[in-house]
């Protein structure tokens, strides 16, 4: 595996140098108790299906570095991202800026599912496999392009009364942008590949949708 670059401003996490154990260890019957958990379950279903599906290193949470990105592959960093279908997809102000600002090459991975009012977590590993058909490959700039011509929504807002409301965790309460799953559909892709591994003793398969501003390392993939 190559060497990620070295990064300007944002101390961001590199790829580990050896395989790492399964840390995603949950029972499979374990029940899905509120919304939050359950998009945390599918998200990291997600993320483990993608990597297997094309060759990733995951590259395990730390808080000691200021950036993590979810995984490395093909010469640059990796966002992966659950979408259902019929949703859209946040992509928040100021993560976006510190991305940018790390210098580090990033392409988004987008999973498009029908996942959706799972019971257990066995539930959400059998309904992925049956339906996360669609892995759209983006880099992160034309991300950036489509949130110019997005409307922008406030976590944390004043009312008219000058009292503060809403989500007012740093950085994340100044605004986000949401993408439509059909808009990101629209976007022109180069090249389309099918890729299916074994994950999680599941069968997945997906049809790759590879954006033509990617780096060449995907484009060849």
């Amino acid at each position: 595996m190559d060497a990620p670059p070295l990064i300007r401003q944002w101390r961001v996490k590199p790829p580990p140098s050896h395989a790492q154990g399964d840390l995603f260890q949950v029972r499979e019957d374990a029940p899905l108790t509120s919304p939050g958990s359950s998009r945390s379950l599918y998200g990291q279903t997600v993320e483990r299906a993608v990597c297997g599906l094309l060759e990733l290193t995951a590259i395990p949470g730390s808080g000691d570095y200021d950036v993590v990105f979810d995984a490395w592959g093909n010469g640059t960093f990796c966002e992966i991202k659950s979408l259902n279908q019929s949703s859209s997809l946040p992509l928040y102000r100021w993560r976006r800026e510190k991305d940018r600002q790390s210098g580090a090459p990033l392409v988004y991975l987008i999973a498009l599912h029908k996942c959706a009012k799972c019971k257990t977590l066995g539930e959400v590993w059998s309904r992925m496999a049956e339906t996360m058909g669609v892995v759209l490959v983006i880099p992160g700039r034309v991300l950036d392009k489509l949130t110019e011509t997005s409307n922008a929504y406030q976590i944390r807002q004043t009312t008219k009364d000058g009292v503060s409301v809403g989500y007012a965790r740093r950085g994340y309460c100044e605004g986000y942008y949401l993408i439509p799953a059909s808009r990101l559909m629209k976007l022109e892709f180069s090249r389309e590949v099918v890729r299916g591994a074994q994950v999680g003793g599941h069968t997945f398969s997906s049809r790759v949708l590879l954006h033509p501003r990617l780096p060449k390392s995907w484009l060849e993939i």
